[in-house]
């Protein structure tokens, strides 16, 4: 109670200092009905027939699907090994402060990683989650515990990278009229994928343990992942002249267009 106090006091200061702005409205032509559906048909299409975007939301969903689904496992977890949940909120504030950080530095991991910057961090979650199923089995053992939210938080230093990294991807090669469109299409899948996973998880802590639990998910969620990042291979992370008219359709790289010299 005392937290929520002070944080609405402080947005309450927060919000009296900003300073009230005239924002010069561009003209824009009013789109009817018919045009808006066409557009939506026409993104859906775009992220049909392209490999590449298709396969970066596939990875989306994927990865955020297992983060954001598996909360609830993570606090399980640490009610089984026995930590007061008093702490909870330490830990949490500790593995969320992890991806902020990891968050500030997605250019360098970038440029460090380039078209591998995917599998890095996809990889090291999916494993994380057998690793944790295994060594979470030892519930009263500290060293456990201890190797339990370091790799928890390997987990949110992932995410923080690759939320922006995705963006950015997805961004590549495309304009102002498609990426709303990616947006929502992006959100829509990770969203969907993320109650699919909190559901198996559900329907798996009934029968079993919560360590066993994020040895199925990581299991699977593996399986998934190599298979995805092996067809993504030679789809994702090329050069522009080396995807196809469809990858490009909303790009102003046109390679086509592009005069070869004599």
């Amino acid at each position: 109670m005392v937290l929520c106090f002070l944080c609405c006091v402080a947005s309450t200061v927060i919000s009296f200092k900003f300073r009230h702005t005239v924002i010069v409205e561009d003209k824009v032509k009013p789109v009817s009905l018919k045009e808006y559906i066409g557009q939506i048909k026409d993104s859906m299409k775009f992220s049909i027939k392209s490999s590449r975007v298709k396969l970066l939301i596939l990875s989306n969903a994927l990865f955020l699907g297992l983060v954001m689904g598996v909360v609830n496992l993570r606090s399980s977890m640490l009610s089984e090994m026995q930590v007061p949940e008093a702490y909870f909120g330490i830990i949490f504030a500790v593995l969320q402060f992890s991806a902020a950080i990891t968050a500030r530095y997605s250019e360098q991991i970038h440029k460090i990683f380039k078209n591998k910057t995917i599998a890095v961090l996809t990889i090291p979650i999916t494993v994380s989650c057998i690793l944790i199923g295994f060594i979470g089995k030892d519930t009263l053992s500290k060293s456990s515990l201890i190797l339990v939210v370091l790799l928890f938080l390997i987990q949110y230093a992932a995410k923080g990278p690759y939320r922006a990294l995705l963006a950015r991807y997805l961004n590549n090669f495309t304009n102002r009229k498609i990426r709303p469109k990616l947006t929502a299409l992006r959100n829509l899948s990770s969203n969907l994928l993320t109650a699919i996973v909190s559901l198996i998880c559900a329907l798996l802590l009934e029968i079993t343990t919560t360590a066993n639990t994020f040895i199925i998910i990581g299991c699977l969620t593996t399986i998934f992942a190599v298979l995805l990042l092996d067809y993504m291979r030679d789809r994702v992370g090329l050069k522009p002249s080396q995807y196809s008219k469809e990858d490009l359709k909303y790009s102003l790289y046109r390679p086509d267009k592009i005069k070869k010299k004599p």
